[in-house]
């Protein structure tokens, strides 16, 4: 077997984008599969809910909720962090708070110590979010590691800019 720097080595330098390669070589032995989840959380991108047949299964968002309530570990590798509703508008108003939404609201409350990124590609006006799932999207964004913030098709108030943390230094607008 090759040391363990040497199998670090390689998995960072040349495969540490490559989800193809990482998720198989992850799955072969414990110790691989230790070298690989830092890389394999990296980028972390949650969808939105089907909308579809497969409307009894679990959305993306309560998915990866689960998966950081069973290791919290996970939280230390997000560099960056996606939230897309692919234009499924993921919040549509007035109502009580969803199984996806209350999921979402867990996750962005989490200490996500190393996350440098956030994008938030939703189609929806900031009001229509509820009260709860706003507050946690205002905790991610003031979170000290943030460095970059993406809106993309979200209709935001400005004051939502104040929550954002002195290291936030690159801010985009995209969409509408």
């Amino acid at each position: 077997p090759l040391p363990p720097d040497i199998l670090y080595l390689i998995i960072s330098r040349h495969l540490n984008r490559d989800r193809s390669s990482l998720l198989p070589l992850s799955l072969t032995c414990r110790s691989l599969h230790l070298y690989c989840q830092p890389f394999l959380f990296q980028i972390v991108s949650i969808g939105s809910r089907d909308h579809g047949i497969r409307k009894a299964i679990m959305t993306p968002s309560e998915k990866f909720a689960k998966v950081i309530q069973e290791r919290p570990e996970v939280l230390g590798y997000i560099q960056d962090l996606r939230i897309l509703d692919g234009g499924k508008r993921m919040f549509e108003g007035s109502r009580p708070i969803t199984k996806e939404e209350r999921s979402l609201s867990f996750i962005l409350t989490r200490k996500m110590k190393n996350l440098h990124r956030i994008e938030l590609f939703l189609h929806v006006v900031w009001t229509l979010i509820p009260n709860s799932l706003q507050t946690a999207f205002c905790t991610a964004l003031s979170l000290p590691s943030l460095k970059e913030v993406v809106f993309d098709t979200v209709r935001i108030p400005v004051d939502i800019l104040g929550v954002l943390h002195e290291n936030a230094v690159y801010l985009d607008f995209r969409g509408e």
